[in-house]
């Protein structure tokens, strides 16, 4: 998708082609530039578009969504199909950086049920993946027979088999998509946007970040840490810090802080470094003003 206004404008020796010019002329500056897409969201201007099959669906047959929707991640032809966008985006331009974001499932609760064999009402089951796809792929790859949202809840087996499916079809597709990007550029940087409760997002969403840092299928990571709270952010930078100490990581802040408590979370995330989301919402006045005299700011 491109933004066909921006074709409106010449942009001297590039012609029309804005990301050309900016990208260029970012580098000539010693900018690096990132590539920031959000992988598996659909539903919105500018998505990537498939057929309706290919969205994900709940258990209960709805789409999945929290604030978004998502592609069903298992799909073969969703998976090729984003990894030839991948694959064109880097060939075209010369992004010195790409970053996976909604790079995970939506919520599920159905670890919820691990210590029990059989999920006494069905309207407890809250779990994305359930489309007609996906579903044979796995009855087929696990030799299962049934409709398998019986099993589901039926089975703590199956249940756990599923969740490994979810995974290792997530795990296959960052791996695919980040090595024929590096085939394409090999000192690109790999990054993922990933949720800042780190058990959390490997239980909930199968968002295992140190996993695949471990397994070199992205190169670093940047929690989102988007609270208000500045006993929180602290927090969770110093998780970071602790727990992620052998990998590349930046913090990911955002806008709703004071002044000193944004100074005082740069401070503490200064040791990997740190990256403000949301970053329209830091140019008024205050905040440019701190951005602008930081010392972090280079």
């Amino acid at each position: 998708y491109y933004y066909d206004k921006l074709n409106d404008y010449s942009y001297g020796e590039y012609g029309s082609d804005y990301l050309k010019c900016f990208i260029t002329e970012a580098h000539k500056r010693d900018i690096v530039v990132n590539a920031f897409t959000q992988t598996f969201r659909c539903y919105e201007e500018g998505a990537k578009v498939f057929n309706e099959s290919h969205y994900q669906l709940q258990y209960d047959g709805s789409l999945s969504r929290g604030q978004i929707y998502y592609y069903d991640i298992c799909n073969d032809y969703v998976q090729e199909s984003l990894i030839n966008w991948y694959k064109e985006l880097v060939s075209l331009y010369d992004f010195d950086k790409v970053e996976y974001d909604i790079i995970r499932y939506p919520v599920s609760y159905l670890r919820n049920f691990n210590d029990i064999e059989e999920i006494p009402i069905e309207t407890l089951i809250n779990d994305p993946g359930y489309t007609e796809y996906s579903m044979q792929k796995f009855m087929t790859m696990y030799n299962l027979q049934g409709d398998l949202k019986t099993l589901i809840r039926q089975s703590k087996d199956v249940r756990l088999k599923w969740l490994e499916f979810k995974e290792n079809e997530l795990i296959k597709f960052i791996t695919n998509a980040t090595n024929e990007m590096k085939n394409i550029k090999p000192e690109l940087i790999i990054s993922a946007a990933v949720l800042n409760d780190y058990d959390s997002a490997k239980d909930r969403y199968l968002q295992d970040a140190k996993k695949w840092l471990n397994l070199g299928i992205i190169d670093m990571i940047e929690p989102m840490v988007y609270s208000d709270d500045y006993l929180f952010v602290i927090d969770k930078i110093d998780f970071y810090n602790d727990e992620f100490k052998e990998y590349d990581v930046r913090i990911g802040l955002s806008y709703g802080l004071t002044v000193n408590e944004l100074m005082m979370q740069l401070e503490a995330s200064s040791e990997n470094g740190y990256i403000l989301f949301h970053t329209r919402d830091y140019l008024n006045e205050k905040y440019f003003n701190l951005l602008k005299h930081s010392f972090h700011f280079d």
